[in-house]
């Protein structure tokens, strides 16, 4: 009988040593995936990292999935920094009880943004359970007016960050917040030109930004000008410090220039003009 049991420890044993190793690049359809991402891990070359996965949020307003070609591109930009697939998965609000808990959520909100109670329930459960929720969205008083409205009773109320909030510096080095389009609009006093967030228990729970920033993801490469680096690093701040629950790397990457010139918000501007220039890459 002792030998019989020493023959089975020895088989498990080899089973184990001869087992594959997880594939890096697989990930469930949500996929967690942050347990083993470090603060070590958040740099390129991390041996065998675990994956983070970008997960949209489905809700009402027919604009939920704008702009998706801009998150798969933004992920290309992120991956060499943070382990993360290669795009984003979807899941609909009223199914995200029943799913794996994501440390980040994206919600895209215009001024139709709405939240039933069920979802309003659903979306407070999440954030009491470590989550977080990145909200973009266009610069558009009424649709800041909304978000304001719709996460009064999800977070609390939002307020403005300040430039040397810890998100800013997270993962690259911002001298300023990243502010997307805004910056299109601040000449004119047309809004705020600050992003906004709630916090709990000292941790950011809310980062929401009115700049449409995976908008500017979609439509100009991360080296068009530094201004545009400044704003995929930014989101990468936001993205990092979800997955990492505010544990910051000890290791920072350098940050743009985040200095808004009058050749910057002229460039902004020609973003919606048709056709678009040569200098900005048409979105696939």
């Amino acid at each position: 009988m002792r030998q019989l049991l020493l023959l089975c420890g020895l088989l498990l044993a080899v089973a184990a040593w001869a087992a594959p190793d997880p594939d890096p690049d697989a990930a469930s359809p949500l996929g967690d995936g942050t347990a083993a991402v470090t603060a070590h891990d958040v740099h390129p070359g991390a041996e065998k990292p675990a994956l983070f996965t970008f997960v949209r949020v489905q809700h009402g307003a027919a604009s939920w999935n704008a702009n998706a070609k801009g998150t798969t591109r933004f992920l290309a930009f992120l991956k060499p920094y943070l382990p993360c697939t290669g795009d984003a998965a979807t899941v609909a609000l009223k199914d995200l009880g029943t799913l794996p808990h994501p440390p980040l959520l994206y919600l895209y909100a215009d001024r139709d943004f709405a939240l039933t109670k069920a979802e309003t329930a659903t979306l407070h459960a999440y954030l009491a359970h470590d989550g977080m929720l990145f909200v973009d969205g266009p610069p558009d008083p009424a649709a800041v007016a909304a978000v304001r409205r719709a996460l009064l009773p999800v977070a609390g109320s939002l307020t403005a960050l300040p430039a040397d909030h810890p998100v800013t510096t997270f993962l690259f080095a911002l001298h300023a917040p990243g502010v997307g389009e805004n910056a299109r609009l601040a000449a004119h006093g047309d809004i705020d030109n600050r992003n906004f967030g709630a916090a709990r228990d000292g941790r950011l729970i809310v980062f929401y930004s009115p700049g449409n920033l995976l908008r500017l993801c979609m439509l100009v490469a991360a080296d068009a000008q530094p201004y545009f680096t400044a704003q995929y690093q930014m989101v990468a701040n936001v993205t990092a410090y979800a997955a990492l629950h505010g544990h910051a790397p000890a290791t920072k990457q350098p940050g743009a220039d985040t200095t808004v010139t009058l050749a910057v918000t002229e460039y902004l501007d020609a973003l919606n003009a048709k056709p678009l220039p040569l200098t900005v890459e048409k979105p696939e």
